[in-house]
């Protein structure tokens, strides 16, 4: 029998606005050091002002998500915890705290693979 050990991701989620929590983009970094981003159809029409002048500018490459081995997901807003929820995604998830607003601003890029990587800095 091969045991191998369980793995921790931290995770970070795009959407089109608080209103209409559709996932846009979601990223993972996982603790062995995988890397996976993945961006989803949606209507940007439905998203708010904010995400069609901040992050859909960022898209581009979009993948697919590679969990395995993962245990436990690592996240910072009820909203991502959702949206993984809403795909179906059964992995249980631990949200930390939000770092305040003006740190948020200084360290996220509202790019879902490159925020995930500071969740994971901040975060070990």
């Amino acid at each position: 029998m091969i045991l191998t050990k369980a793995m921790r991701a931290w995770f970070d989620c795009e959407f089109c606005s608080f209103d209409d929590v559709r996932p846009i983009s979601i990223g993972i970094v996982v603790e062995d050091g995988r890397e996976s981003y993945e961006e989803y159809c949606f209507d940007a029409a439905k998203c708010s002002a904010w995400v069609r002048e901040h992050v859909i500018p960022r898209l581009g490459g979009g993948g697919s998500l590679d969990l395995e081995g993962v245990s436990e997901l690592i996240c910072d807003t009820s909203y991502d915890e959702r949206i993984i929820r809403e795909l179906g995604i059964d992995i249980p998830v631990r949200q930390v705290k939000q770092l305040p607003e003006q740190e948020r601003k200084r360290l996220f890029t509202h790019h879902a693979l490159e925020d995930a990587r500071v969740l994971h800095s901040l975060y070990p």
